[in-house]
C-alpha cells in the first residue's frame, strides 16, 4: 500500500497549520483538515467533531519531498534554489512544478525528486506574502 499524500492548510481559528486530509464540503464550499491522529469510527467514518475548518485558499498539498533541512515541502510554498533563486511550488497539469519569482530564463519548472536537496523552504505565501515581492 502506497502513502498517502497529506495536506497541511490554516485553520480560520487561527494558529500554527495543521497536517491530514483535505476535505471540502460542497453543499457549504467549506474546508477542513482531518488530522493524521484522527481515529475513523467503524459504523460512519469520520466525525465532524475531528475536523478542523481551514481557510481554503491555505490548503496545500504535500509534494512528497523534503527540503535540505528535511522540511516537508507543500504546494503554495517559497523555497530558495540556489539556480533559480526564490520559487513558489504549484501544482499543475499534474506534476508540482517550481514557478520563479524572481527574473530566470525560464518561468518554472517540474519540481525532482533529485532536485530537492538543492532547496530550501523559506515560507509560504500564506504565511509570509512579502516574499513574493521582487526587488
Amino acid at each position: 500500500m502506497s502513502k498517502q499524500r497529506m495536506y497541511q492548510a490554516k485553520p480560520v481559528a487561527s494558529g500554527e497549520k495543521v497536517k491530514g486530509w483535505y476535505v471540502e464540503v460542497f453543499s457549504t464550499q467549506k474546508a477542513y483538515i482531518v488530522p493524521e491522529q484522527a481515529k475513523p469510527y467503524k459504523e460512519c467514518g469520520i466525525a465532524f467533531a475531528d475536523m478542523i475548518e481551514v481557510i481554503p485558499a491555505s490548503v496545500g498539498q504535500s509534494t512528497g519531498l523534503k527540503d535540505k533541512e528535511s522540511v516537508e515541502i507543500y504546494e503554495g510554498d517559497i523555497i530558495e534554489c540556489p539556480v533559480f533563486g526564490k520559487s513558489i511550488i504549484e501544482f499543475f497539469e499534474g506534476s508540482f512544478i517550481t514557478r520563479h519569482i524572481e527574473h530566470c530564463t525560464k518561468p518554472f519548472h517540474v519540481l525532482r525528486a533529485w532536485e530537492q536537496k538543492q532547496l530550501k523552504v523559506i515560507g509560504s505565501i500564506t504565511d509570509t506574502p512579502e516574499l513574493l515581492e521582487t526587488d
